[in-house]
């Protein structure tokens, strides 16, 4: 909670690693793709220098997000974390990701297997969440590797093109630096980086 509020210790600690990071406005839209380039690079242009990046109508968001186990590889970080008792009683081993961007970066509807505490680290998210037994007039993808995730933007809601989601109701919330939402598993979630914003998420059994 207060190392990484400063952009001087992560970049001492990890600044040489190459990571892969997410560009694109988020994962289900065709103009998502994946580069590889330094942890420092991405920091300098995307968090430290955030008005600049955001100015520029040529870049698009940039995103660190959990496809990559970024306490893998870097240790040091990996050691700043205490997993809290309650997972540890169920889970000996809980998947532990990162999600690091500029305000903006997007996850879209969609839901998770297991049980999944987001922490807070810095910054602010909007979350948007709504209950499994609403799946049906939520509109998952058809193919498979989107299956769980919705073709409704929560944000913007189109009772045209989805007229079910008339029925579903929406729960909203803004996540703030130090707190925790816990999200059972199944459970949609939409979420959205109020500004840059370093979050940590335990998926446990």
């Amino acid at each position: 909670m207060e190392r990484w509020h400063d952009p001087n210790y992560l970049l001492n600690i990890a600044g040489e690693r190459t990571v892969p990071i997410e560009i694109g406005s988020q994962y289900s839209n065709d103009d998502w793709s994946q580069k590889l380039m330094k942890f420092r690079d991405f920091v300098e242009q995307n968090i430290c220098n955030e008005e600049a990046s955001s100015s520029s109508g040529e870049q698009r968001a940039a995103y660190l997000a959990q496809q990559h186990d970024l306490f893998d590889q870097i240790p040091a970080l990996r050691a700043d974390i205490a997993v809290p008792d309650y997972i540890g009683r169920t889970d000996a081993r809980p998947r532990i990701k990162a999600w690091f961007g500029p305000k903006g970066t997007i996850s879209p509807l969609h839901t998770d297997p297991c049980h999944n505490l987001l922490c807070q680290v810095f910054g602010a998210k909007i979350i948007i969440l709504a209950r499994p037994e609403d799946t049906e007039k939520l509109y998952p993808h058809d193919h498979f590797i989107l299956s769980n995730t919705s073709q409704v933007d929560a944000r913007q809601l189109d009772y045209g093109r989805f007229p079910l989601a008339r029925d579903v109701r929406f729960y909203r919330l803004t996540l703030h630096r130090g707190e925790v939402l816990y999200i059972p598993p199944k459970w949609w979630h939409y979420v959205e980086s109020l500004s840059p914003s370093f979050s940590v998420s335990f998926w446990f059994e």
